[in-house]
């Protein structure tokens, strides 16, 4: 009870009034062997006054205040009549004929009982010392293949002709702080995939490389992005993408990118692109300081040839002012010879190389487009 009066009472057996028996007031409490006992309460408890009470349910009071054993004895007196007398066993009758029990040397026993044996811990034997693993034939081969990748020239070549390199293998080459030092690595034909470019773009080993050349795999549009959205290949400038799948996804993913501006060489051949992909090229301003620009077979199709619109688009580009070497290969059938003017007009002074309909050696023709813009291949390599 925390503020208040009140008063319990008692229902009398011979119908008389209730009779008071006890009175409350701020500190004290009741109903505690109803709780124990989880019974109702035998009085009843009248409020004189208004009254501020703090209930607790059977639960919460066994929690919190736990046995009151104590409590009750110091106040006997007040609960006799609440509390249970206990049950009184009858007293049984002595066994007329007790049994004899014999005991055979009971302080002996006694004694042993009582005396504690010592408790002998068996002797830790040593445990044999595990022998080395031996090496599988792949650990031998990983090994073989660390050695080989030990301390790299600046130029490596990679190519997997028949399967000579494992998805694994080449994973285990790109984490390899043997290929630090290398600046142009060639993976032509190394079935690298998506997952393989993701490996190659995350390897940390790879910061001073310059020149990348995946011709002939299958990283498609994925594996692209991750290349170029690579934190370490950012010192690249020559990139080589030749029948890689890329569609004019990748080729928007590219020309948008940082990773683009730094380009000087760009090889597209062989990709899936339509007109709207090779616009986005030759338009680019982030790709403007490109000096070799490959657009042969690039075409989604079965000839995988360019169009008169294509070469026109190519023709009027205003960011390929600084191209050296530009291969637009064969080209499509209907060429007009309005287009064929534009493209000897704004591209006759570089190392041209295109293909039109009616000749039949493309050697031939190549040959006559170098002498016809008065330098060869000799001139610009140096000029790249």
């Amino acid at each position: 009870m925390e503020e208040g009066e009140a008063y319990a009472t008692l229902k009398s057996t011979n119908n008389e009034k209730d009779q008071v028996v006890k009175s409350y007031s701020k500190g004290d409490y009741f109903g505690e062997l109803a709780l124990i006992k989880n019974e109702p309460r035998a009085a009843s408890v009248i409020a004189k006054t208004d009254c501020k009470l703090l209930s607790l349910d059977r639960m919460a009071f066994k929690r919190l205040l736990g046995p009151i054993e104590s409590l009750l004895k110091r106040k006997s007196d007040k609960y006799e009549k609440y509390i249970e007398k206990p049950i009184e066993k009858p007293i049984e009758k002595p066994i007329e004929k007790p049994i004899e029990i014999q005991i055979e040397k009971p302080v002996e026993k006694v004694v042993e009982k009582l005396v504690e044996k010592p408790i002998v811990k068996p002797v830790d034997k040593p445990k044999p010392k595990p022998k080395p693993n031996e090496p599988t034939q792949k650990d031998l081969e990983h090994r073989l293949l660390y050695n080989k990748f030990k301390n790299l020239p600046e130029e490596v070549t990679l190519q997997n002709h028949k399967g000579k390199y494992t998805d694994e293998e080449l994973d285990y080459v790109f984490t390899n702080p043997g290929i630090a030092n290398v600046k142009q690595l060639d993976l032509m034909e190394c079935n690298i995939g998506p997952e393989g470019a993701k490996t190659l773009a995350n390897s940390q080993y790879l910061t001073k490389l310059k020149m990348l050349e995946l011709n002939n795999n299958s990283i498609g549009d994925e594996g692209l992005s991750h290349i170029i959205n690579s934190p370490f290949l950012k010192e690249v400038t020559g990139f080589d993408l030749g029948g890689n799948g890329i569609t004019d996804i990748g080729v928007e993913t590219l020309v948008k990118s940082e990773f683009a501006k730094k380009l000087r060489v760009l090889h597209f051949e062989s990709n899936n692109l339509t007109s709207a992909g090779i616009k986005m090229i030759v338009n680019s301003p982030n790709l403007e300081s490109l000096n070799n620009l490959i657009l042969k077979g690039c075409c989604r199709g079965n000839n995988k040839e360019l169009q008169d619109d294509d070469l026109r688009v190519i023709a009027n580009s205003k960011y390929l002012n600084d191209i050296l070497d530009l291969d637009l290969g064969k080209v499509f059938s209907e060429i007009k010879e309005e287009t064929k003017e534009m493209i000897q007009n704004r591209f006759g002074k570089i190392n041209l190389r295109v293909l039109y309909p009616g000749l039949h050696k493309e050697e031939d023709q190549e040959e006559k487009s170098c002498v016809a813009c008065g330098q060869n291949n000799e001139n610009i390599e140096d000029n790249l």
